[in-house]
């Protein structure tokens, strides 16, 4: 779902339906797309947000060092298996061209 439109910039809310199980969340996450940059960054993920670039070894959140750049990889690996085998079910409102 398209959620802002600028510009250089859309903000997505992507969501994985129908629900897997009750014991497994189904990725859900807010995400930038930055048309100038052909870019895009995960805002926030799973109801976390604000992830910096670094992380200490030890916080009080438990994040990995390098937790955006995972949670980043992520995105690329989900939406790469969504163009594989998924499918959406609705038509986009906005047809992004990066």
């Amino acid at each position: 779902m398209v959620l802002e439109t600028f510009k250089y910039t859309n903000t997505l809310r992507i969501i994985q339906k129908p629900e897997l199980t009750e014991w497994v969340k189904n990725p859900a996450m807010l995400v930038r797309i930055y048309h100038d940059a052909s870019t895009a960054e995960v805002m926030s993920s799973q109801g976390h947000n604000n992830f910096q670039a670094r992380y200490p070894r030890m916080n009080p959140m438990m994040y990995h060092s390098d937790e955006k750049k995972q949670i980043n990889v992520f995105l690329e690996e989900w939406l790469s298996l969504c163009l594989k085998v998924g499918r959406s079910a609705e038509l986009p409102a906005l047809a992004v061209k990066l």
